[in-house]
């Protein structure tokens, strides 16, 4: 990911500057004699992240992230090396970096609006729906409106309501979750395996 660390880095440092435009994948891959899956993947991550957004047929440009990063040179301290693990995919446990002090804030601003306790949309608190609609477009030039995008407390929860909004056959990934096939039948939801390869799912067979 030495790709995505650079611009990563070069953005923090304001070395590229607000709605500055990035070289395409393509002229990037060629310059650097790298492969454009490797450049796309990085371009990807660093859109995910919001470090920059995307216009439709213009490009990728540097997003406008003001303080919400700053360089820290205080060494990482890493409390668990004796484990060495690579990739850690349990879902126990908080990482040390978990910015407790900001979400202790953040919860308690939350819990002072009484709006907390009353009944929301089935598809989720329209508010933040909203909020997600504008990060999308703004950050991915992906345009959702509120009302297509669904919040629950949990993947199964999620899927038994994306079921009731979407009608039909379906299609999911082989390999993938491997509970949603499960999900799938305790539902008696239609569905077909579509084999995954490194590009991605294979619609063509």
């Amino acid at each position: 990911m030495q790709i995505y660390e650079y611009f990563k880095n070069e953005i923090i440092n304001g070395t590229y500057k607000a709605n500055t435009k990035l070289p395409s994948k393509r002229n990037l891959a060629k310059e650097y004699k790298i492969s454009l899956n490797t450049v796309d993947n990085a371009y990807s991550k660093l859109l995910e992240e919001g470090f920059i957004y995307s216009k439709e047929r213009q490009g990728f440009f540097v997003s406008d992230v003001g303080e919400l990063y700053v360089l820290n040179n205080k060494p990482i301290h890493i409390t668990k090396e004796e484990e060495n693990i690579e990739y850690d995919f349990s879902y126990s446990g908080v990482s040390d970096e978990f910015p407790y002090k900001v979400f202790k804030k953040i919860s308690s601003n939350i819990f002072d609006n009484k709006d907390i306790l009353e009944k929301v949309d089935y598809q989720g608190y329209l508010p933040l729906r909203t909020q997600i609609s504008e990060y999308l477009n703004k950050s991915r030039g992906f345009k959702a409106e509120p009302s297509q995008i669904v919040i629950s407390s949990g993947s199964e929860y999620l899927f038994q309501i994306i079921f009731k909004l979407i009608s039909g056959k379906f299609g999911i990934e082989d390999p993938g979750y491997s509970m949603l096939s499960n999900i799938m039948d305790t539902n008696d939801i239609k569905y077909e395996f579509i084999s995954v390869d490194e590009n991605g799912m294979d619609l063509k067979n």
